[in-house]
């Protein structure tokens, strides 16, 4: 994801677009976002429209987004020259193609996620209220589930997120997705990515028997109990060819 060949950019969510979302019921597609239309003709009813204007204007992300940023950011890899943070709002299309690209949230505070998931088997899915959100299992293997949902009525508040690695737009670099169904989710998406027991097995069946890189697609589950967090694991993975 660094190299002195590109530039690589981490792009926090705009909660302000999720927050707009839930109060409103309007979903915003990838295009009425990135070309300012649905921020600027969402309506929301009986609220304050002062806040409203906020949510419009203003660039609201997650503390959990901001601690995976900065982890990053420290990582040994990094070089400082070619690091760029970029707010999901002020993302381009022509930013996917020519970069490295890390995604950070869920798809409905960074639609720009829509644009990739016609190449995952792992698809987020929304229902008129994006916190019905759930993940698609598109090809179950044995033993898998077809759809992973939250359970935050639970006792261990069971959820999920999906960490993926996919070409860039013109496959000269790539796309890292680090994104769940809520904060908890892309916290412990972010936890097992930088776990090294963790991703080595998985590193290892990354690469060709020639040492190329190649896509991967890991879906984690999480929970939590009494507000304590609970370890997150691996429950299904995907290799490309």
């Amino acid at each position: 994801m660094f190299s002195r060949g590109h530039d690589t950019l981490i792009v926090p969510a705009d909660a302000g677009v999720g927050i707009l979302q839930n109060l409103s019921q309007q979903p915003a597609s990838l295009t009425s976002y990135s070309n300012g239309e649905y921020l600027s003709s969402v309506r929301v009813k009986n609220a304050d429209q002062g806040s409203i204007d906020d949510l419009r204007t203003q660039r609201y992300t997650s503390m959990v987004d901001l601690d995976i940023t900065t982890r990053l950011s420290h990582l040994p890899e990094v070089i400082p020259d070619h690091l760029i943070i970029r707010y999901a709002r002020d993302l381009r299309i022509d930013d996917l193609r020519g970069n490295n690209v890390i995604l950070l949230g869920a798809i409905h505070t960074d639609p720009w996620i829509n644009l990739l998931q016609a190449n995952l088997n792992f698809k987020f899915v929304c229902d008129r209220r994006v916190n019905d959100c759930y993940i698609l299992n598109t090809h179950p293997a044995p033993g898998e589930r077809p759809l992973y949902r939250s359970n935050l009525k639970s006792p261990y508040r069971e959820t999920y997120s999906v960490v993926a690695l996919l070409p860039n737009l013109d496959h000269t670099g790539w796309i890292l997705l680090i994104e769940g169904l809520d904060m908890a989710g892309t916290e412990a998406a972010a936890n097992i990515l930088m776990n090294d027991s963790a991703m080595r097995p998985v590193i290892q069946k990354a690469f060709t028997r020639n040492g190329k890189p190649r896509a991967f697609e890991l879906l984690i589950q999480t929970g939590s109990l009494e507000a304590e967090a609970l370890p997150a694991g691996i429950v299904a993975e995907r290799f490309s060819q």
